[in-house]
């Protein structure tokens, strides 16, 4: 039998799959509820590839603490016996089985309602995170499990992807219902003692976590789990006071908790395999943090940094954000992919697009409608669906990551036209393995872990910050951007950038502000502040924390108000070249004199006007005070400063008050700061170290910019497009994907 040893280690400027000494562009197709699983759906057309992941539904439990292996090797040989030469990774679910939780009653989540009464909720059960028993029990288990299957198949499983919770990604069930119910959690026992135990090592004594709490009564022994009215208070709008810290430090403690799953289950499979195969789970979703209206499915799972600097832990996954995701969208990650990548792990994308494929006029229900049509945006027709997978698959590409195929539906992909697509796109990711990897980005994105602890359970401000601008601005701005937490600006690998964005940076310790002012101030660079950045501390609130930042007088108004802005002043760099015109200003309303930005709802709807978008109303609302700034625009709710710009020593600082900017804004800072713009057209664009990717949001003529003079090969129609050229011109039609060599072409010819 033949011997397989597996993991990750950097290639060509990424981390990167290994086997046996050989680099893989790691991209399986995960043929959930499809053949050869039993009574699997049969598919004409399947995915062809070296590695495929497979769902095992059942690490099989044992009271004594060992794994009954056969359902997994029951998969496992099925797809043995089709494709005997595959290689495979098993996605598993430790959820905590009845028996279990029968026998160990103090160790299951605890809600505060009885939800199992409720129709389709009567098995809605779960060990509790902070049931040391549980742990104990599950990594155990995952020791049994992982080393009979290493045994027995010779490294042949060459990794585990894992995950908690309803949904296999970490978020407690109840966190986010199919029906769009909250089910708050956790009062068990379990959870209670682990609470205590964390803020013990957190406070040590009694006064600083009273004084944390405000509550001169609470001890060490006594604190509580927050019910559900104190998770849904705040004490200044958007914000909870930091000395009224019980649901902060709730939502920190089982973030903390889920990375000791992750690193403890890791570690298991890492000790059970002889570190001969990858470990890897769902972490780190900060970017979606305002797509749920409570904040929790994404906040409980979004701590990750630990994980990271762990090494036992390899992989990082999450789906792609879904909001615009379909043609003439992105699908952008919903992790700070460039901290992944800095600590040397590999993003295991969880590409869930949906295709045209396996639908038909009577197959579709009502619920698909709703779900697929709307939510998914269906694409019309194959080849529609075959630009989308171009476009997904082009993200991997320009990153240097890696991807899962998910048959969302089974027989998503079942269509040769597809299937072709998906072989010619894996062909070029084994050909990338030989040139130079990773985006080549100007801008840096730069959130924070912790600070969605220490905000409304809202999505007013949250969603547009961290999500819309993310799907549906930054990638058209035709300039390469990068997310990293800003724990990572002082990493040694963390390079400078023309243009930072800081979006969540709220609640910041003294150490976080001295970091970022290190690595910004005096650089050269242009720095934008998105807020209220540094308003929150230990110590409470300060506003003179964010002047200290952002080098700008600000004032505040204590109301909540839709924090939109109308540029007042044309004739700045930032400004100069916006257009005031209807069709290229969707928050416009009326005549055609003013650009407005900062808001979500206005655009593409018609139907809203003026300043009727009630559901954006956010507070406090913050403006600028300072004589010295350069006002470009002006908070309509107060009339005040929003959008300033104030020259400082040796860097350029920018303050706007609206959760975010817009397409032709953010592209105007980047040109200005030195930042080369390959695409002015408006449509998705990703540049990378040896790839270009365009997705097409309109059609039209197409015109890409080098910095310095390229050989351009289009690597999709096998076309040489020119060499040593700075500039090319292309015309293609709304929704296609175009994908582009920029690279040693004698090279790429000869492979």
């Amino acid at each position: 039998m033949n011997r397989y040893r597996s993991c990750v280690r950097g290639y060509n400027g990424a981390p990167t799959l290994f086997v046996n000494d050989q680099p893989f562009f790691l991209n399986a197709p995960y043929p959930k509820g499809e053949f050869p699983y039993k009574g699997g759906k049969k598919i004409a057309h399947t995915i062809p590839s070296e590695i495929y992941l497979l769902r095992v539904a059942t690490l099989g439990f044992r009271p004594d603490g060992t794994a009954d292996i056969s359902a997994a090797a029951d998969v496992v040989d099925r797809f043995l016996t089709w494709k005997p030469r595959a290689l495979f990774l098993l996605r598993t679910y430790p959820v905590a089985p009845a028996w279990w939780l029968d026998e160990n009653p103090d160790d299951e989540m605890l809600f505060d309602h009885d939800i199992r009464r409720l129709p389709g909720y009567s098995n809605y059960r779960d060990a509790s995170l902070g049931s040391e028993k549980w742990l104990s029990f599950v990594c155990g288990t995952y020791a049994s499990f992982c080393a009979q299957l290493h045994k027995k198949y010779g490294g042949r499983i060459i990794g585990h992807q894992f995950g908690g919770g309803s949904n296999g990604e970490n978020g407690p069930i109840g966190n986010c219902t199919n029906d769009g119910r909250w089910f708050c959690n956790d009062f068990s026992k379990a959870f209670t003692g682990y609470f205590r135990r964390w803020l013990r090592n957190k406070y040590a004594t009694n006064r600083p976590l009273q004084r944390a709490w405000g509550d001169d009564r609470v001890t060490l022994d006594t604190a509580a789990v927050p019910h559900r009215l104190e998770r849904l208070k705040s004490e200044w709008f958007t914000f909870r006071s930091p000395l009224r810290a019980q649901s902060a430090d709730f939502y920190a403690a089982h973030a903390d908790r889920i990375e000791d799953f992750v690193i403890a289950i890791c570690s298991t499979i890492k000790k059970a395999t002889n570190n001969e195969c990858i470990a890897g789970s769902h972490l780190g979703a900060i970017m979606d943090l305002g797509f749920h209206a409570y904040l929790l499915s994404q906040t409980m799972a979004s701590s990750f940094l630990r994980a990271a600097r762990h090494p036992a832990v390899d992989t990082f996954t999450t789906p792609s954000s879904y909001v615009n995701k379909g043609p003439g969208g992105d699908c952008s990650a919903m992790t700070p992919q460039g901290s992944i990548e800095l600590h040397g792990k590999l993003r295991f994308q969880d590409q869930d697009s949906i295709t045209r494929a396996g639908f038909s006029t009577g197959q579709v229900t009502r619920q698909d409608e709703a779900l697929y049509f709307a939510h998914y945006q269906l694409p019309k027709d194959i080849p529609e669906s075959a630009e989308v997978l171009k476009r997904d698959y082009g993200h991997a590409l320009i990153r240097g990551s890696a991807l899962w195929w998910h048959s969302l539906r089974p027989g998503n992909f079942d269509d040769p036209a597809l299937v072709k697509t998906i072989r010619r796109l894996h062909r070029l990711g084994e050909k990338s393995l030989h040139f130079p990897r990773g985006i080549r980005d100007s801008l840096a994105v730069i959130v924070d872990q912790s600070s969605g602890f220490h905000q409304q359970c809202a999505n007013r401000l949250m969603y547009p910050m961290m999500y819309y601008q993310r799907q549906h601005f930054w990638s058209r701005t035709g300039v390469g951007w990068n997310v990293f937490v800003q724990d990572d600006l002082d990493h040694p690998a963390m390079k400078a950038y023309p243009v930072y964005l800081f979006l969540n940076t709220f609640y910041l310790t003294d150490d976080a502000i001295s970091r970022i002012e290190k690595k910004v101030k005096g650089s050269n660079a242009t720095v934008i502040w998105t807020y209220a950045p540094g308003i929150q501390s230990p110590a409470g609130f300060d506003l003179r924390r964010m002047e200290r930042l952002t080098g700008f007088r600000i004032k505040v108004a204590d109301i909540e108000a839709l924090p939109r802005i109308t540029v007042t002043n044309y004739d700045h760099p930032y400004t100069r070249t916006l257009s005031c015109k209807e069709e290229d200003n969707p928050l416009s309303f009326g005549p055609a004199n003013s650009y407005c930005f900062g808001t979500v709802s206005h655009q593409g709807n018609r139907e809203i006007s003026n300043n009727e978008e009630r559901e954006g109303m956010m507070g406090p609302i913050f403006y600028v005070d300072d004589a010295d700034a350069a006002v470009l625009g002006e908070l309509d709710c107060l009339r005040e400063p929003g959008f300033c710009v104030k020259n400082m020593d040796g860097w350029t600082s920018v303050y706007v008050a609206a959760p975010m900017l817009s397409t032709p804004i953010l592209r105007n800072i980047l040109r200005a700061a030195g930042a080369h713009i390959y695409s002015e057209s408006g449509d998705v664009f990703y540049p990378g170290k040896s790839f270009l990717m365009m997705h097409t949001v309109t059609d039209g003529r197409k015109i890409i910019k080098f910095p310095r003079a390229l050989d351009v090969y289009d690597c999709w129609i096998n076309q040489l497009v020119g060499r040593r050229i700075k500039n090319f011109e292309t015309k293609l039609s709304a929704k296609k994907t175009a994908l582009y060599f920029t690279g040693d072409l004698e090279k790429w010819e000869s492979l």
